[in-house]
């Protein structure tokens, strides 16, 4: 059993665990050989599945020898309890409003299911209903766990050598800052943003967001093209409207949740939309 699988998330979160988590931090790794990814500190033969300590033998949890050995994988942070947190969005609704026409996309991939594991960032700025501005960012996530290259096809190696958030925050805050966020599926990326600050602490900036994803079910019915749609994933309402789509590049994913909002305000001019405030 793998007690750092994505999965195990919880288990990590209990007073105890957390206590072991902090005493790993002064242990010393006396040798590891990290293709088996097995290690020895001291007397202890030490996996991710298990170890020799009386600790494990007696609790079968995650011993401090076993979270020392995660951490010095790249699969357990040493501040493993702010990775554990499930953050929630800051934000609140505020009334409805029309749809600005000024606005920037944000879309992150993960490299797991934690939300502070940012490997990718696409931004799209969009000026009087019109794209002016695109970039993407590959980022180096503090785990080198990467369960969701399948989804983005983005491995540890690709972004090995690439800057952290916390180096690139300045660059994505000219961007971003005094502008309309937008997302597709705002509470997810709106999530990652969030919680990624929150490890490099880096102060929440105060922001005004809206979902396009909320938008594009709020008009489906009242749109030829959009009434017939099997689902309302970005993939499918992309193909519907003829827009040019490489799914899971966050570039490619900011461009066109722009591009479908940009659709939506010309096709429905009185449109409104909930704007959410930090």
């Amino acid at each position: 059993m793998n007690f750092f699988s994505t999965e195990k998330i919880f288990l990590h979160a209990t007073e105890d665990q957390l206590k072991r988590q902090q005493s790993a931090k002064s242990l010393q790794l006396d040798s590891i050989d990290r293709d088996a990814r097995t290690g020895k500190i001291k007397t202890y033969d030490v996996s991710l599945d298990g170890c020799t300590c009386m600790d494990f033998t007696r609790r079968h949890k995650p011993c401090k020898h076993m979270y020392r050995l995660a951490t010095e994988l790249g699969v357990f942070p040493v501040d493993a309890p702010k990775k554990i947190q499930v953050p929630v969005p800051d934000y609140q609704s505020s009334s409805n409003a029309p749809v600005p026409k000024n606005f920037v996309v944000i879309d992150f991939e993960t490299a797991n299911d934690f939300f502070d594991s940012v490997c990718q960032m696409g931004i799209a700025v969009v000026e009087n209903n019109s794209v002016t501005a695109t970039e993407s960012f590959l980022i180096r996530p503090p785990y080198e766990d990467f369960t969701n290259s399948a989804i983005h096809g983005i491995t540890f190696a690709d972004v090995k050598d690439a800057p952290t958030f916390a180096e690139l925050w300045r660059r994505v805050k000219s961007f971003v800052d005094g502008r309309t966020i937008a997302a597709y599926n705002l509470f997810f990326d709106w999530t990652c943003l969030t919680a990624t600050l929150d490890r490099c602490e880096i102060p929440r900036p105060k922001f005004e967001a809206f979902d396009v994803l909320a938008n594009v079910r709020a008009c489906r019915n009242r749109d030829g093209e959009l009434s017939t749609l099997t689902n309302c994933k970005l993939i499918t309402v992309a193909k519907k409207l003829g827009l040019a789509h490489d799914a899971h590049d966050a570039a490619s994913d900011a461009l066109v949740t722009a591009q479908i909002q940009i659709y939506m305000s010309e096709t429905f001019p009185d449109e409104q939309t909930t704007v959410y405030v930090t």
